[in-house]
Parts: structure tokens; sequence; C-alpha cells
């Protein structure tokens, strides 16, 4: 079990896995969304912002694993003199 997102982003990123593709274009989920109150569209809209935002958030620990790994490959290549 994972128990919050930072290791979920790990898991991500050490296997290699990708995120989800967009389904808000979805036909299924434009039926869902055209049926929904304007007060429940405006909910669905935070909910979407927030996993955006934590979709940033897994790029961004990616990016910095990568960086983590380039850096310890350099120094045992070229280790300082």
């Amino acid at each position: 079990m994972i128990p919050n997102t930072e290791d979920l982003f790990a898991h991500y990123c050490t296997h290699g896995l990708t995120m989800p593709d967009d389904f808000t274009k979805a036909p299924a989920f434009l039926i869902l969304k055209n049926q929904l109150s304007s007060e429940q569209t405006r909910q669905l809209s935070a909910l979407l912002d927030e996993q955006a935002l934590t979709f940033c958030d897994y790029a961004y620990q990616c990016f910095q694993q990568g960086i983590r790994f380039a850096l310890s490959l350099m120094q045992q290549l070229y280790p300082p003199e």
C-alpha cells in the first residue's frame, strides 16, 4: 500500500510509469459533466486543478531524481581529484 503522495510519485518515477491520460476529453466524461449542477461543476474543476498541481509535483520529483542520478553517476565516472 502506498501511504502518501510522495511515495506514490517515487513509485511512479522508479518504475518508469506514466501518469494517466487526460480523461476530460473522453465522451463519457463530457456526458457526465453536462449532467452536473453548476456547483458540482465548480467542485469538479477545483479537483481537476488540484490533480494538475499534483502532477506538476510528480514531474518535479522525477526531475529531481534524474538530476541526483546524473550527479551520482558523474561523480563515479569522474571522481574529484
